[in-house]
């Protein structure tokens, strides 16, 4: 494959999965938990509703979803897709190396930092959440959803997911037994 068809399915495969991962990250910002809080005072401070760990709730639902784009985008791209091979530009390229392998993590990777970013600022915008002290007025009942700190783990396992079924599809993946050319065998009369 030539070098500007290899860039062309490396782009293709990125923007594939950020643009994914940000629809998913918007989708995440309408379902994900969040509280019923009523500001206290002037600065801010919230009294919470009696509710579930919102912010566990809502770790836990970035990891289940990020992970689930991963297995469906990993499995998409190893199966090479008519449409995704349309998409790409009607290339195939041999997936079975460390350069391939390496960048659907990193690609995964960055999709799940997109999914949050895109997450948080749909978050902000669809329940209207005070961010200056000028919005907050006293008694008044807002919905409030925390911040997401998904640490090291939550955005790595989009990346391990993806990984571990590459490699796994890698493996167990059926191989041709047959040589593609036989060796001539001459015998010998005597």
């Amino acid at each position: 494959m030539k070098l500007r068809e290899r860039i062309h399915w490396y782009t293709g495969v990125l923007l594939l999965i950020l643009g994914v991962y940000a629809c998913g990250g918007l989708l995440w910002a309408v379902i994900r938990p969040k509280y019923q809080a009523t500001i206290t005072d002037a600065d801010g401070a919230l009294e919470l509703g009696a509710a579930i760990n919102v912010e566990f709730a809502g770790f836990m639902w970035f990891v289940i979803l990020t992970t689930a784009l991963a297995l469906i985008l990993t499995d998409c791209i190893l199966a090479n897709r008519s449409w995704l091979r349309r998409w790409l530009g009607g290339t195939n390229p041999e997936l079975i190396g460390v350069v391939p392998f390496l960048w659907v993590g990193l690609c995964m990777w960055l999709g799940a930092l997109a999914f949050v970013a895109f997450g948080e600022v749909a978050t902000v915008v669809i329940f209207n959440i005070p961010t200056q002290e000028s919005d907050f007025l006293p008694g008044e009942v807002i919905t409030y959803v925390p911040r997401l700190d998904a640490g090291p783990t939550g955005y790595l396992m989009a990346p391990f997911a993806s990984f571990l079924y590459y490699w796994t599809a890698i493996l167990v993946e059926p191989r041709s037994t047959t040589p593609t050319a036989a060796p001539a065998v001459t015998e010998a009369k005597s």
